[in-house]
């Protein structure tokens, strides 16, 4: 074991995997599952049946058409829309970009992490409303608009003002040809900068700003764009192929003769401002663009607070479904295709995710812990995340607590603020897993079990709670200077020959 200046730099096999799409951490093979993500084509009825159906909401009780039921989402019980009644709503996290919620009842709403930039808040009651690492740039308020510390509009300060943008982050600076392949850029606030021709393949981008950037040419491709900003971007030429940009801003982007085979962008906005791949005007509706439609797999509904508890979707083909807030604990997943799914906040407790395919999918808030009790039997019975591929899934806030996960890929993904302990299995771990370029920061590994052969290069770990964590004495690149709880860790593992 060798630790230099805070980090734990012990040695690891790949055991990375490989991952959905062409997609593969570095040195693992690569898999395709399909040569592009197409939506599944919907189903004559399945269009009767929503055009016929009327959603109830639960916090107003006024119905939803099916294209208000699009237009605005539904969180904890409540439809999100103008002059809505959601006082102590639950937005933590929630991307609700460019919404019009104007003269909404938001009183004492959690508006941690949410994203709101650009939204209609003219007339809306913010009072009290938590809004810690909230993004309000750009929201709209008047005098009329109620602020979160209950004086009136319009709102300035704290998460209403712009960050400043940067122009290098790490060894990446941008620039005309840039070589930033790989890179950890999480986060990264560059905004307009000039990327032209620049090489940003398999770099993790999540949730940055590239709004007005040039991106003339660049090379994307495998890289990760969830959540970014690229509102007024420049994607002429540029390929993205196989990269992951759900729920990315693209208003008024241009995409003209951009490269989008393989694409998975769920959820993805794009306006009237945008110019299409074809060179068309937006919204882009087709191809990679367009969402997957509700239908019937397995006596299973796919659609949103789908009640599917049990439910045998084994290989099932649910690549960009609508499931959030499903209640699909106990569910037969294996092998199943979610790539690019939307799980947000959805129950997958004891759900079976054997080799089953997460690539990009949106799993904030999601409870997916495997076991919790004392049964070992039941345990065993389950194969928990073994060989799952969540490659770019935002796993952000999710509840992982006593969930395996053997030979799974976490490269690229978000696991800010997740919870992964043992719980009261003490069946919680890891191995021959690849967490290169993940996002840890904040989360809770307290007392979590993570074998020599795992990789963690270039992953960010600010914050995260790592006391009485068991760590392999070979786990490579696991940066822990910024963690807390190093104290009190426990450096060896079965099969190690070396204490701390």
């Amino acid at each position: 074991m060798l630790i230099t200046a805070g980090m734990l730099v012990v040695a690891c096999g790949s055991g990375g995997g490989s991952t959905a799409l062409g997609l593969a951490d570095e040195g693992a093979p690569v898999v395709a599952t399909s040569d592009a993500f197409e939506p599944i084509p919907q189903d004559p009825a399945d269009v009767a049946t929503n055009e016929a159906t009327d959603e109830v909401d639960g916090a107003d009780g006024v119905a939803a058409s099916a294209a208000e039921a699009a237009q605005y989402p539904m969180i904890d019980n409540c439809r999100l829309r103008p002059k809505a009644e959601c006082p102590d709503v639950n937005l933590s996290g929630a991307r609700l970009v460019g919404l019009d919620l104007s003269g909404a009842d938001l009183r004492q709403a959690n508006l941690t992490r949410a994203d709101l930039r650009y939204a209609d808040l003219r007339g809306a009651n913010l009072g009290d409303a938590t809004t810690t690492d909230a993004l309000l740039v750009g929201a709209r308020t008047d005098e009329s608009t109620e602020c979160p510390g209950s004086e009136m509009g319009p709102c300035v300060g704290g998460p209403w003002v712009a960050r400043t943008h940067v122009h290098t982050v790490g060894d990446c600076s941008a620039e005309q040809g840039a070589d930033c392949a790989r890179d950890y850029l999480y986060g990264a606030n560059f905004g307009p900068v000039d990327f032209t021709d620049a090489d940003l393949r398999r770099a993790n981008l999540a949730r940055s700003d590239l709004g007005g950037a040039n991106l003339d040419g660049a090379n994307l491709s495998s890289a990760n764009l969830t959540a970014a900003t690229l509102a007024g971007a420049n994607l002429t030429g540029a390929n993205l192929a196989g990269a992951g940009m759900p729920r990315a801003d693209l208003r008024g982007a241009n995409l003209r003769d951009a490269n989008l085979n393989g694409v998975i962008a769920t959820g993805a906005l794009t306006s009237a401002a945008t110019t299409c791949p074809d060179g068309t005007s937006g919204p882009c509706l087709t191809g990679v663009f367009a969402p997957a439609p509700a239908r019937t797999v397995g006596n299973c509904r796919i659609e949103r607070g789908a009640q599917c508890r049990g439910r045998n979707l084994r290989g099932a083909d649910l690549r960009g479904a609508d499931l959030r807030g499903a209640n699909l604990e106990e569910a037969d997943l294996r092998g199943a295709h979610l790539d690019g799914a939307d799980l947000e906040g959805a129950n997958l407790k004891d759900a079976d995710l054997r080799e089953a395919w997460l690539t990009y999918a949106n799993l904030r808030g999601a409870k997916i812990q495997i076991y919790d009790d004392s049964d070992v039997q039941a345990a065993q019975a389950h194969g928990n995340l073994d060989e799952a591929q969540f490659t770019g899934a935002d796993l952000a806030g999710a509840n992982l607590n006593a969930s395996r996960a053997p030979r799974a890929n976490f490269a690229n993904a978000d696991l800010s603020h997740a919870v992964w302990s043992p719980g009261p299995s003490d069946y919680g771990y890891v191995s021959q897993a690849s967490f290169t370029n993940v996002n840890l920061d904040n989360a809770d590994l307290s007392g979590m079990r993570i074998a020599s052969d795992c990789v963690f290069t270039g992953a960010s770990l600010n914050g995260t709670i790592v006391t009485r964590a068991q760590i392999g004495k070979g786990v490579q690149d696991m940066d822990l200077s910024k963690a807390v709880g190093t104290d009190q860790m426990r450096w060896r593992l079965p099969g190690s020959t070396t204490d701390r």
